[in-house]
């Protein structure tokens, strides 16, 4: 069975989406904070970007935001405090990991005083690919003197839990490098698959010979994956005769003195399961 799959580069996208709740024109919201990342249930680091948004008409890129102070925090009252490795970005060591189950909230306090929170994410557990095969296909060009072009896609063989209200998301990598743009936003809920084992034919994603392909399988709650489900729509229709007018898509993440800011981004909890194969003739 086919469903649609996933992946997201937040900081290139956040300004040019929209959602239900418009807050303004994309036009006049620059010099917003942005901060986005993810903990997962894997050896670190895990990682967190913050920037400054740029106006959507502008052609430089986001201003990264340097020397903060941020930390991760468990219901637990467990503190992971990270380091920058470069402009904007800022790591946990490698021997951070999130645990299923947990909950997590990220704390960042920039070098103006000004402290950002963000809502506690939960990570749950993710179903498991048990296995991914590569499988064979073709497709016809005319007119360039070539009947028949070959090429292999990844299949995913994966158990869901029984337990209902899973939500997930879906990577691809080709050679070890994921694809990021928005119509790669694949998304999946238990809705048709609760408890089943089932098979996922990702054909949008060709390989040829001695590729490595990566799948990865992430799992969501569903505030992350509504995000995302918005954040994929409104990318992907934008400019079509079915989209919604731009606007700017708020994520869990607020001014901790300040709730009229609005604040861009995500932060988010996730396990993860991963397979992958080099392909063969």
């Amino acid at each position: 069975m086919k469903v649609l799959v996933l992946s997201i580069s937040l900081l290139l996208l956040l300004f040019i989406i929209s959602c239900e709740n418009v807050i303004s024109d994309l036009g006049v919201e620059e010099n917003l904070v942005v901060i986005d990342g993810w903990v997962y249930d894997t050896e670190g680091p895990h990682e967190i970007r913050l920037s400054r948004s740029v106006a959507f008409e502008s052609e430089t890129n986001f201003t990264p935001l340097n020397n903060a102070v941020i930390i991760i925090r468990d219901d637990q009252s467990n503190i992971e405090t990270l380091s920058q490795v470069a402009p904007g970005v800022y790591h946990t060591k490698t021997d951070f990991e999130g645990r299923i189950g947990f909950s997590y909230q990220v704390e960042v306090t920039l070098s103006n005083g000004e402290t950002y929170i963000s809502d506690f994410a939960n990570l749950r557990p993710v179903a498991e690919i048990q296995r991914l095969i590569i499988e064979e296909s073709s497709f016809f060009i005319q007119d360039q003197g070539i009947d028949e072009v070959f090429f292999y896609f990844p299949v995913a063989f994966v158990q869901e839990p029984i337990e209902m209200g899973n939500f997930y998301r879906w990577r691809v990598a080709k050679n070890h490098v994921f694809f990021n743009e928005p119509e790669d936003i694949l998304l999946q809920t238990d809705r048709f698959i609760n408890g089943n084992f089932f098979r996922n034919e990702l054909t949008d994603y060709r390989y040829m010979q001695n590729d490595t392909a990566t799948v990865r399988l992430e799992s969501l709650t569903v505030e992350s994956y509504n995000f995302l489900r918005f954040l994929r729509r409104q990318t992907t229709s934008l400019g079509s005769p079915s989209g919604t007018n731009p606007g700017i898509l708020k994520g869990n993440i607020r001014n901790k003195s300040n709730d009229n800011e609005v604040v861009l981004g995500y932060f988010g909890a996730s396990a993860v399961s991963e397979a992958t194969e080099v392909v063969f003739n």
